[in-house]
């Protein structure tokens, strides 16, 4: 009997170097072989979380900040191992992300907290991570569960 899994990959494993990219592909196509799934969670980057955060703080002080070196990271990952059938519609996705992340800095009045906290780290973090992930498997034939809640459900916790 085939069971549901969940796997997460943490920021640990995911980096834009891309060099365990290839590990999390075949772990994902071996589960997808023996069970029913998987559903994949992945977390942002390793390092993404504090540099939105510093972005966030940055902006809440009205001081300047690097959004493009963050974007053009997963644009680079993404010319390595998405495949051309894909990379476009994956830039397109991202300059989305990129959006609601230029959109909600510039609601950003003191404090870097709350929904707009929120919104920037997993629309510069996990969401991007995630579509990146989808396109990858995407480009490997690898199948796999994806789910996603409505942007304005996201909460993130402070540590």
């Amino acid at each position: 009997m085939k069971r549901l899994v969940v796997v997460k990959f943490g920021g640990s494993l995911i980096d834009f170097s891309g060099t365990n990219i290839p590990l999390i592909v075949k772990r994902i196509a071996e589960h997808r072989r023996r069970d029913f799934g998987p559903v994949a969670v992945f977390s942002a980057p390793k390092g993404v979380t504090d540099r939105l955060q510093a972005i966030g703080e940055a902006r809440a002080l009205r001081q300047s900040y690097d959004l493009d070196s963050l974007f053009t990271s997963y644009s680079t990952l993404a010319s390595t191992c998405i495949s051309r059938d894909f990379i476009q519609e994956f830039m397109d996705k991202l300059g989305e992300y990129r959006r609601d992340v230029e959109e909600t800095l510039l609601k950003i009045d003191r404090r870097f907290d709350g929904s707009a906290r929120a919104k920037v780290l997993t629309s510069g973090g996990e969401l991007p991570t995630a579509t990146l992930m989808s396109y990858v498997l995407r480009s490997h034939k690898v199948t796999w569960i994806r789910v996603l809640p409505p942007r304005e459900e996201i909460v993130a916790h402070s540590h």
